[in-house]
């Protein structure tokens, strides 16, 4: 069965069934779902979450016609769909580290994907038109969440003691007994009852018997993700609210920097790949003027190169440039 991306839109629910007394809960780290919702809202272009220094590699990503598309049924229909269970192919019912939920993607394979699709209903036409090759856009979507993570990764792990709090917390209200009460804290958008929980005010999606694995993580405050895992389980993902305020620490003097100044330093650092200039503006949050001020700064000094292909100009290190960043 599909999975449920909940952002700002509300969903339908089913015909409630079960009681909260037979809940079996479960509450682990998962780092995919909060590196797919930030991605999601990096491609939405909304909320505060976006917009924040640490996302603007996310946008940069985003903006990429061949990440965009494996995006594009999401950012153009946003919640409240059904969506391939191949978005989080293993159900977190344990701590799923991100690189295993990466290799599952590469492992899935294109026609287990369109029989996911087939299951979708109404939403079906969606995928298939966006999933044309469907091993392909696999393989698309399994590089954009690693290099999703690799933007996020220092984040989460400054933000680890928070998730291991809230982890133990829920542990604890469980074993005293006080599990109803705490399921209640963690989104204003969730309600549990003894029949199901909702969203939104919603009726109950039932629990039927499934065990109910909580997924603590980062994001926009008002993000959820409801992932039905066959008839076993259902995780729902979720940020954590009132988070501290971190930041990485920038070491006290970065070589290339001095040499080449901080937006410069970091065009060169991120090209990767070829980019055009509109994804390096979206990543330093300048605009696309700036951007090309500075670009035509490491052309002229022989660190990247320009090179038309099709509509579009790309910019590449060149050799020269390659160097550099070994040397610095």
């Amino acid at each position: 069965m599909g999975d449920r991306s909940i952002g700002r839109q509300s969903f339908d629910v089913f015909v409630n069934n079960g009681s909260m007394s037979e809940l079996q809960v479960t509450v682990t780290q998962s780092p995919h779902q909060s590196v797919y919702l930030a991605l999601r809202e990096a491609a939405s272009c909304r909320g505060p979450f976006s917009s924040r220094h640490v996302l603007r590699p996310l946008h940069s990503l985003v903006s990429r016609p061949d990440y965009a598309r494996a995006l594009h049924p999401v950012r153009r229909h946003g919640g409240g769909q059904l969506v391939p269970t191949a978005l989080v192919p293993l159900a977190p019912v344990r701590d799923v580290p991100l690189p295993e939920q990466v290799e599952a993607l590469h492992g899935y394979g294109g026609q287990k994907l369109m029989d996911d699709i087939a299951t979708l209903g109404a939403d079906a036409p969606i995928w298939r038109r966006a999933v044309a090759d469907p091993d392909r856009w696999l393989r698309t979507y399994a590089e954009l969440i690693d290099l999703g993570w690799q933007a996020l990764e220092q984040r989460w792990n400054l933000l680890r003691p928070a998730i291991d709090a809230e982890t133990e917390r829920l542990g604890v209200a469980t074993v005293r007994g006080c599990l109803p009460s705490a399921l209640n804290t963690i989104s204003p958008r969730l309600t549990f009852t003894e029949s199901g929980f909702s969203v939104d005010g919603h009726e109950p999606v039932p629990y039927d018997g499934r065990r109910l694995a909580l997924v603590p993580g980062i994001g926009a405050p008002d993000t959820l993700f409801v992932h039905y895992q066959g008839p076993s389980v259902i995780s729902i993902a979720y940020p954590l609210r009132d988070l501290p305020d971190v930041s990485p620490a920038r070491p006290v003097e970065d070589p290339l920097e001095v040499v080449l100044g901080v937006p410069r330093a970091r065009i060169l650092r991120l090209l990767r790949e070829p980019l055009n200039v509109g994804m390096i503006a979206a990543d330093l949050a300048v605009t696309p003027a700036a951007a090309t001020r500075h670009c035509d700064v490491l052309l002229r000094a022989g660190l990247i190169a320009r090179e038309r292909r099709g509509r579009q100009v790309l910019i590449s290190r060149t050799t020269r440039g390659e160097k550099l960043l070994d040397v610095l």
